[in-house]
């Protein structure tokens, strides 16, 4: 591709996404496979809460559940 003036134009580089950072917020003491949800508070952080009755902190404005493996465990 070519501006108005001929010269070339850098074809735009994948973006990399980091990695999120995943917060881990222990509940009741179960064996595991504990039940868990995953709730997104930042395109870089996620928190895993294994308390499924407690409610999360009110930072997190809407869950988002995604297996484990999705965010590369």
């Amino acid at each position: 591709m070519h501006d108005l003036f001929g010269e070339p134009i850098a074809e735009p580089k994948q973006q990399v996404q980091p990695k999120p950072r995943v917060l881990v917020i222990n509940g009741p003491d179960l064996p595991p496979p504990r039940p868990f949800k995953l709730f997104r508070i930042s395109p870089t952080e996620i928190i895993v809460w294994h308390d499924l009755d407690a409610q999360p902190p009110e930072v997190i404005s809407k869950p988002e559940t995604r297996p484990l493996d999705a965010l590369g465990f």
